[in-house]
């Protein structure tokens, strides 16, 4: 139930900091990110100190963290003049432009999730729970990766949808390639931190409980650099407005996975 009333409070703050990278000012969103994040982790704290342990006051530090983001967003004045106030928007025109994209990239989430986190659900199934969960501990270890290729592309698929609408379809390739070269440094850089240091961050962040499992930490960290391999390509076919390019894209790599 907690969850249920707080997903759309957080789906939402996801989709309206999108705005800003349209508008080409992420200096906002990063202002609405920051008042999400030190809410969320004071909120945290407070409920960890005050061993409050019911899952439902914590699925409402991020409906209130949400909450909050999205009244400060909602208070910018540069997103009232530019998006509350427009008498000129065609409403219409708006839901058939997102009906006819955003169907296809509800099917690639789908096919996204299959690819990615189908992994727990068979490792649960054939070697049990305590395994799900040791494979799940290891998979953190790769997460702050994917959450910085999933930064730079957000932050970069506008850009290169508004190439597409100018028809500078050279630009287009040289960005995707410098954000490609961008991302694949970051990811080997962090890779070599994962097999240096995996064993340290294991005891830093479980306490030695998955000692066990240490050599497995480089191999995950290979995970985001593939993925950062093929992110711009992928910001590519999303900016060609021809979705179904995407779709076969996720349909292969969940094949591939299934």
């Amino acid at each position: 139930m907690g969850m249920g009333l707080c997903l759309p409070l957080t789906l939402l703050i996801w989709f309206v900091r999108r705005c800003f990278y349209v508008l080409q000012q992420p200096q906002w969103a990063a202002v609405v990110s920051l008042v999400y994040s030190v809410l969320l982790i004071g909120g945290s704290f407070f409920l960890h100190t005050y061993r409050i342990e019911n899952t439902f006051f914590w699925w409402g530090i991020y409906g209130l963290s949400s909450l909050t983001g999205l009244i400060i967003f909602a208070r910018i004045p540069e997103m009232r003049r530019k998006v509350f106030v427009s008498p000129d928007f065609e409403w219409k025109r708006m839901v058939s432009d997102q009906w006819d994209y955003g169907r296809w990239i509800v099917l690639a989430a789908f096919l996204n999730f299959s690819a990615s986190q189908i992994q727990i659900f068979v490792v649960a199934s054939f070697l049990g729970l305590e395994s799900a969960g040791v494979f799940r501990a290891i998979q953190n270890f790769m997460l702050p990766m994917f959450q910085i290729l999933a930064a730079v592309s957000t932050l970069a698929l506008p850009s290169i949808t508004f190439e597409f609408g100018l028809g500078n379809y050279q630009v287009m390739k040289r960005k995707s390639l410098q954000i490609t070269l961008l991302l694949v440094g970051l990811a080997l850089g962090y890779e070599l931190v994962l097999f240096l240091f995996g064993a340290d961050l294991e005891v830093l962040l479980y306490g030695g409980r998955y000692s066990n499992h240490v050599w497995l930490i480089p191999w995950i960290g290979l995970v985001p650099l593939i993925s950062a391999m093929e992110t711009g390509y992928s910001l590519i076919l999303r900016s060609l407005q021809k979705p179904v390019f995407y779709i076969i894209d996720k349909a292969v790599a969940a094949l591939v996975v299934d």
